[in-house]
């Protein structure tokens, strides 16, 4: 109860102990024959303790009370059977195969080759439809009207995108195929951490050992291994290596 003056006295410890149980316990019978006898300073000092046990028990509640959260949502009945579906269109292999170009710093590259935003934004979305859709350039005019969201991610409108766009696209993209190919070559390596490893193999010893294979199978099956059989039962003519330049 503290350090009071008043309460170094015994006496007057157990009388304001008495006067505080009575008002904690709501006892209506008083513990004390006659409370004029009480002094005045001690039934003050009581409540006053007493007015303590009140706040500290009031933030006891409000702390255990659980909270209320008041929902402010506005909900409206809809009849599910009367949504239809308009211009639906599909966006997400573009998103992720935009998301790879972004990452690849492709619109970088192109514009510091003097290329135009425009110019630039038609290559793009030529190379994604290729690699999401792979139509014909007069089949991916429409595919990019009517089926995907493509043109959407560049902030173009339906239609802004046409056969000849992506004629032109190709023919500019083809241009400058070394280089774009030596800088995807590079930036691919950077992100993934990729260290070059060149194999060389040795196939003037390539023969095959089972069933018997007509002359003709042969010469299809190693047309690719840099060997061909000229006659059946004999050794291959050996071929120099081809080497492709794709990376």
């Amino acid at each position: 109860m503290g350090s009071h003056e008043l309460l170094q006295d015994k006496n007057n410890r157990t009388i304001i102990a008495k006067l505080l149980e009575e008002k904690i316990t709501n006892n209506q019978s008083s513990i004390f024959d006659d409370k004029s006898n009480i002094p005045i300073e001690l039934s003050q000092l009581a409540d006053a303790f007493y007015a303590k046990y009140l706040h500290k028990q009031q933030a006891i509640d409000d702390k255990d009370k659980p909270v209320e959260v008041v929902d402010n949502t506005v909900y409206e009945k809809v009849n599910l059977s009367s949504i239809k579906f308009m211009d639906s269109r599909e966006i997400g292999a573009e998103w992720m195969s935009l998301e790879m170009l972004k990452r690849l710093e492709l619109k970088e590259f192109l514009l510091k080759k003097g290329w135009s935003q425009n110019k630039a934004e038609n290559a793009m979305i030529s190379i994604i439809s290729r690699a999401v859709a792979a139509y014909s350039e007069n089949k991916t005019e429409s595919w990019l009207r009517l089926n995907s969201g493509l043109l959407e991610l560049f902030d173009r409108p339906s239609g802004s995108v046409s056969r000849h766009d992506l004629y032109k696209s190709a023919q500019d993209l083809y241009e400058i195929k070394p280089e774009l190919e030596q800088y995807l070559y590079n930036k691919l390596k950077t992100i993934f951490d990729i260290e070059d490893t060149i194999l060389i193999y040795d196939l003037t010893n390539t023969h095959f050992e089972g069933r018997k294979l007509y002359t003709s199978t042969i010469r299809k099956i190693l047309k690719g291994n840099c060997g061909f059989l000229s006659e059946k039962n004999k050794k291959p003519e050996s071929k120099p290596l081809q080497f492709s330049s794709a990376f």
